[in-house]
């Protein structure tokens, strides 16, 4: 006998095969890696929580992600886990997959020499204590057990979460040179966290910052996002200068100390000044202004452009907006005088929200025009998108469609027809072609095509 009830999913007939789970809520990242340490610990192994996730969790700050540190070998953190990832097995190092997050389960060990200045040649296995003394600060080298409620300090991490200072564990310079990473990281978590650099860890920095080169520009570019990320600028652009961070990953800014900007000022200087007023920007953003010699030739510039994102192994479309934000840095100057087509032109690029931030910040260093600057900022809430970017009255099939052959005039004479259209003298496509008409019976003597 089958019975038909009505409910809020509709009519259900108990003669179906139909199940309905009672709703669960997805498991929180900290309830994913204490299952980790549990399942270690249920086989017999010890296992801690490590890293920025102690760090986070006694400075109260959200936890994104959990490390774990445990005596057990790959081996055995392959059998007691149904998913896995060798990322780096040889190392002690594999991926426990719980609920979607992945938790770096390393087993621990003591480091060996780093021949490339990033990776351990070899490691021993050893106890939880030896295995925080390779690791890189003392705010990140504390252990967790998330069953007892433990915590274990070898390293006086408590201490300097207290005294809010950022310390390598042990001796400053033997860590730098094992991990050059570490020069960069050193800053971004004094960004991070509002922490000083202690005194002996600033000053391996800055000795070893020419050595920065030897890591990958992948790398150094995952490193510098996050210092962006951490938008305190003005900090940032002190210590990547103080440090010699910043010219050994961008060189053509020594050059610029030989490039007046005011009397005041040379040309890398007020590429700092205006780094340190950028307020939220994006990585590209702050590029182009590390990178916006206004006294070189658009040439120079261009080249100066490709050449850091080459180091830095920016994306294409990364390429492209850095090529034209460094560019077009003053494209807002004098901007009430400037065609509205002009200024909707700029409105509809995807780079428009990253020159407001380039331009801000040059005002605010004193080197932009402010008015320019409201009047596009205020121009632009009185548009609407259509009124920006409407649809072109004319393309390349209208002018073949009547009776003209394809020419690199096409395109110049297509944008000038928009032009026109986005200053509103022309509305309709009779009004587009007979200017198109005009434009090449006026150019008819420097192109191939033929009237018709």
């Amino acid at each position: 006998m089958s019975v038909v009830f009505e409910g809020k999913f509709g009519r259900i007939s108990t003669s179906e095969t139909f199940y309905m789970k009672p709703y669960m809520k997805r498991e929180t990242v900290k309830d994913a890696g204490l299952w980790v340490v549990q399942r270690l610990k249920k086989n017999g192994y010890s296992a801690y929580w490590v890293g920025g996730c102690v760090r986070d969790m006694l400075l109260g700050r959200p936890i994104k992600e959990i490390d774990i540190a445990t005596n057990a070998k790959p081996d055995d953190v392959a059998s007691i886990f149904k998913k896995t990832i060798p990322v780096g097995a040889k190392f002690g190092v594999m991926i426990a997959v719980r609920s979607g997050y992945q938790f770096q389960v390393a087993t621990f060990r003591t480091d060996k020499t780093y021949s490339d200045g990033r990776h351990p040649d070899s490691v021993v296995f050893a106890d939880a204590q030896e295995d925080v003394k390779r690791r890189d600060f003392t705010i990140n080298g504390m252990l967790y057990d998330p069953l007892k409620g433990e915590l274990l300090d070898f390293v006086g991490g408590q201490e300097d979460l207290k005294r809010r200072i950022v310390r390598a564990i042990g001796d400053a310079r033997e860590r730098m040179k094992e991990d050059k990473l570490r020069l960069l990281r050193a800053i971004r978590f004094a960004l991070m966290l509002d922490f000083e650099i202690e005194e002996n860890t600033w000053s391996a920095v800055k000795e070893l910052a020419s050595e920065i080169k030897t890591i990958s520009g992948e790398r150094i570019r995952e490193e510098l996002m996050k210092i962006v990320e951490a938008d305190r600028m003005n900090r940032a652009a002190k210590l990547l200068d103080t440090s010699g961070l910043l010219d050994s990953i961008f060189p053509k800014l020594r050059s610029l100390k030989e490039v007046p900007y005011n009397e005041q000022q040379d040309m890398r200087e007020h590429s700092l000044t205006v780094l340190g007023t950028l307020s939220s920007p994006t990585f590209v953003e702050a590029v182009a202004v590390l990178l916006h010699n206004c006294k070189a030739q658009p040439s120079e510039r261009e080249k100066d452009a490709e050449t850091a994102a080459e180091t830095l192994r920016l994306s294409r479309e990364e390429q492209f907006r850095l090529v034209w934000l460094v560019m077009n840095q003053n494209a807002l100057d004098n901007a009430k005088n400037r065609p509205i087509s002009y200024l909707k032109r700029l409105y509809a690029r995807r780079e428009y929200p990253e020159l407001i931030g380039l331009y801000q910040a040059k005002v605010k260093a004193g080197c932009g025009d402010g008015d320019s600057l409201d009047f596009v900022k205020s121009l632009r809430l009185h548009l609407t998108d259509e009124e920006i970017s409407p649809t072109p009255l004319l393309d390349g099939n209208d002018l073949i469609d009547a009776g003209y052959s394809p020419s690199p005039l096409f395109g110049r004479v297509i944008d000038s027809v928009y032009d026109s259209q986005l200053e509103g003298k022309i509305k309709t496509k009779e009004e587009a072609l007979s200017l198109a008409r005009k434009l090449f019976a006026e150019t008819s003597s420097e192109s191939s095509t033929s009237s018709p």
